[in-house]
């Protein structure tokens, strides 16, 4: 065991979002996520997002400004995250199981300049008196927002903004900055040994810190995200299928989810990278996983470290 190894060597003037965008230079045809039989290459997400990030910075957002998130589970999350950290913003994910005195409690206490939400999500948050914006909507051609020039962003500012519940009941929000995210990335990727065809699969909320490096995992490699539907997480039947149809490479989950899926007593590939991270992983549930997969690690930390502050090849 190693104690506070600080001598990693990682890009450390790159925003996570540059991560993104430099793959998708290099391969702009290549499927970057799929969700329900859907998919956008590199080139599309990245378009996508850029169109965000623009109308987004017409309304104010940059720098250590914050924009709320209020989506329903599927790709235009990532295309929000990415448009978000494009704008120079800070992203702060509300879900929408989240009660709206919480949603609009986030909102304020965090300044937020904007929400980003959709249809179906546009009445949440109803205290919030900032902008909102629909990911879907179109800006007509005369309303359309020219290009902006690039924004000003430093590896220092946020990259987004989680609350947590707080020792006394009261969210609490946690920033954190786009090169603390960048020194995770790489360095715990080398640890994983993530490659440049990764198949994700991700089951995380997007209101959990661990779903970010579920996505860039593998699009800052060239490697492709599935973003798992909800009621499929929830039946593991369903995710035993979802797991034999896709071949993913990668799944990171909490032990309960793992728990579930050999309650089914099925099998699923040896070769999968199975990461078990959020909570305590029995003995019992460890000896089972060693004798399933060939790769499984334990990863551990609380927001305020960045994700990750532990992590344990228990293989």
């Amino acid at each position: 065991m190693e104690w506070n190894d600080t001598k990693e060597i990682w890009p450390t003037d790159l925003l996570v979002h540059e991560l993104f965008e430099r793959q998708a230079i290099k391969t702009p045809h290549r499927v970057a996520v799929e969700f329900c039989g859907e998919s956008l290459t590199y080139a599309e997400l990245n378009e996508q997002a850029q169109s965000l990030a623009e109308r987004l910075r017409g309304l104010g957002a940059g720098p250590d400004k914050v924009v709320g998130l209020c989506l329903e589970r599927s790709m235009k999350i990532v295309v929000a995250v990415l448009g978000v950290l494009k704008s120079g913003s800070a992203y702060l994910p509300l879900e929408p199981t989240y009660p709206d005195e919480r949603q609009a409690f986030m909102l304020e206490d965090s300044s937020a300049v904007a929400l980003v939400c959709e249809e179906a999500t546009r009445r949440r948050a109803s205290r919030f008196k900032g902008e909102r914006l629909l990911i879907d909507e179109k800006p007509s051609a005369a309303r359309r927002i020219q290009e902006l020039a690039p924004s000003e962003s430093r590896s220092s500012d946020l990259a987004y903004i989680l609350y947590t519940s707080g020792s006394t009941g009261t969210p609490k929000g946690v920033a954190v900055e786009n090169r603390s995210v960048t020194n995770l990335l790489f360095s715990v990727s080398r640890l994983l040994r993530i490659h440049d065809h990764e198949v994700v699969l991700s089951v995380a909320p997007y209101g959990f810190d661990v779903a970010l490096p579920d996505w860039f995992w593998a699009l800052m490699f060239g490697g492709k995200v599935i973003i798992v539907e909800g009621p499929v997480i929830h039946d593991p039947p369903k995710m035993i299928a979802k797991i034999l149809s896709t071949h993913p490479t990668h799944l990171q989950a909490p032990p309960t989810f793992w728990e579930s899926l050999l309650g089914e007593g099925t099998i699923w590939p040896s070769s999968i990278r199975i990461v078990s991270t959020g909570e305590h992983m029995s003995d019992v549930l460890r000896e089972k996983m060693r004798a399933r997969n060939e790769v499984v690690w334990n990863l551990y930390g609380p927001t305020e470290t960045t994700i990750w502050s532990t992590a344990c090849d228990i293989h």
